[in-house]
């Protein structure tokens, strides 16, 4: 079991792992193993114990990063056995006893609605919500958002190239393997390498294709 804690970042509400691509790259390079939780926005207790049930599944302690609504499901989903601290970046950070209701309530409310051009309204218990079409400027921010997720996965797949190869140095080292297996296998593994980096371009030309078609 390893005693360096893996990073787990649990995004904001309505927003996914995408938000926390730049700082899982840098992490990624820095040699920390990172996991980015899907958060769904069912209710603080059902999202908590949902990361509490990801973290659970983690050989190892955790450290646990939240933002935004992601610092609440922390503050919940933190008492699991194997977390062994809470980080919160720029997040609702609870008192004990305290909902998140109450914590926002000290706060004006947010413009987001309004700046998206949203206009729900309610028939019983239904909501309407109409989404307004793309326009090419949105367009072009979800194609980066895809980049930045093509470059989280490349980052990641270059990372297991360098821990498959570091361990068949090991293993010829300790004379598990020979010297032509080594160098066969590093071949092996450099392919396999290049096969999911042009495989990660093809899905993102795809979805960059996808998002701009009108």
């Amino acid at each position: 079991m390893s005693t360096t804690p893996t990073i787990v970042l649990v995004h904001g509400a309505f927003a996914d792992a995408a938000s926390w691509a730049p700082v899982t790259s840098l992490l990624l390079e820095q040699g920390h193993a990172v996991r980015v939780p899907p958060v769904y926005n069912r209710s603080l207790s059902a999202d908590a114990a949902s990361v509490r049930a990801f973290v659970e599944q983690i050989d190892g302690p955790v450290l646990l990063a939240g933002h935004s609504y992601g610092g609440a499901v922390i503050t919940v989903a933190g008492v699991a056995e194997n977390v062994v601290g809470l980080v919160y970046v720029a997040g609702y950070a609870l008192d004990e006893g305290e909902s998140l209701g109450q914590l926002q309530g000290g706060f004006p409310d947010s413009d987001l609605a309004a700046n998206l051009g949203l206009t729900p309204s309610s028939e019983g218990q239904v909501i309407h919500l109409r989404i307004p079409e793309l326009n090419e400027e949105r367009r072009k921010e979800l194609v980066k958002v895809a980049h930045k997720y093509a470059e989280t996965a490349k980052v990641a797949v270059r990372h297991v190239r360098r821990d498959g190869m570091d361990a068949l140095k090991k293993m010829e080292k300790d004379h598990q393997i020979s010297q032509d297996d080594h160098k066969r296998m590093d071949t092996e593994v450099q392919k396999t390498t290049d096969q999911a980096i042009l495989d990660i371009d093809h899905l993102l030309s795809a979805k960059e294709k996808e998002i701009m078609t009108v």
